[in-house]
């Protein structure tokens, strides 16, 4: 975990989206199953969540979306914020279709680190 000047804490996180187009026509409504609360665009982690005034935020990636990290996640309430435009998180997802993973490629995070 980081700490920056502010002292707003930052971790890390991943989230794994396989075959979405299967399942969910709409990306807008991933985003919103996922919390996300405004579209409004941080690119720093905001100074405190507007919801519950908590300084903790995760960057979160959405790995078969984009290797870059699109949303800041509230350690404490979960809801999401935008770390990039909605437009071009939305965009990202047009690629997904024939995307395709062996998982036995991925690593197995320690059971401490799950959500």
């Amino acid at each position: 975990m980081e700490t920056n000047k502010e002292d707003i804490r930052i971790e890390r996180r991943v989230a794994q989206i396989f075959n979405l187009t299967s399942l969910i026509s709409d990306p807008k409504l991933v985003l919103e199953a996922l919390g996300l609360v405004s579209s409004k665009v941080y690119k720093k982690a905001p100074e405190q969540c507007p919801i519950c005034k908590n300084k903790e935020f995760a960057e979160v990636s959405l790995l078969g979306v984009s290797n870059k990290a699109l949303l800041w996640e509230c350690i404490d309430c979960r809801a999401m914020f935008l770390k990039r435009s909605k437009a071009w998180v939305l965009k990202q997802f047009e690629h997904i279709e024939h995307i395709w993973t062996n998982l036995a490629d991925w690593e197995v995070p320690d059971r401490k680190d799950f959500n």
